[in-house]
């Protein structure tokens, strides 16, 4: 059985965890997708950690390494901004976001997709934000919504 996209987003989140038990899932940003959003080559996952007084952030990729392979926690004396924490784990795939996607309308090719929770007016829920030519196409990962939003859907501010 091939790892999937959350399984692989499970091991990042149990690598940052035995550095930081506190860290808290903020968004995984996936670039490098050829042919299918599982096809990545590189992932960066996004986490808030410390404690309620002195919120840091740290990231964790994989860049070039084999499906499942995450590189070394960097630390970032900073908050991220422009997001809310993901409750792990959450149920929706990508693939089943991509399907989803698909069925909208929005049939062209993407680059990036980054599964976030955007701190966007009426959103319930984290969700996958797919860059589809020059739009930003949200599929809600609870209720499968679809829709295109502003570039507030984008990654945080340090441009992960």
């Amino acid at each position: 059985m091939i790892l999937g996209f959350l399984g692989n987003i499970n091991i990042a989140v149990r690598l940052m965890r035995k550095t930081y038990p506190d860290a808290q899932l903020y968004e995984v940003k996936a670039t490098d997708l050829s042919p299918r959003p599982t096809a990545t080559t590189s992932l960066t996952a996004v986490f808030r950690v410390g404690d309620g007084d002195s919120n840091a952030t740290a990231l964790i990729s994989t860049g070039d390494r084999m499906w499942g392979e995450w590189g070394d926690v960097e630390f970032i004396p900073e908050s991220w901004l422009g997001g809310a924490v993901i409750p792990w784990p959450i149920e929706m795939d990508v693939d089943e976001a991509d399907a989803l996607l698909r069925d909208a309308g929005f049939t062209g090719r993407y680059t990036v997709v980054t599964l976030r929770w955007p701190l966007c007016s009426g959103l319930d829920g984290p969700g996958y934000v797919f860059e589809v030519g020059r739009e930003n196409v949200f599929v809600g990962a609870r209720d499968g919504t679809v829709f295109v939003g502003g570039s507030g859907l984008r990654g945080g501010r340090l441009g992960v």
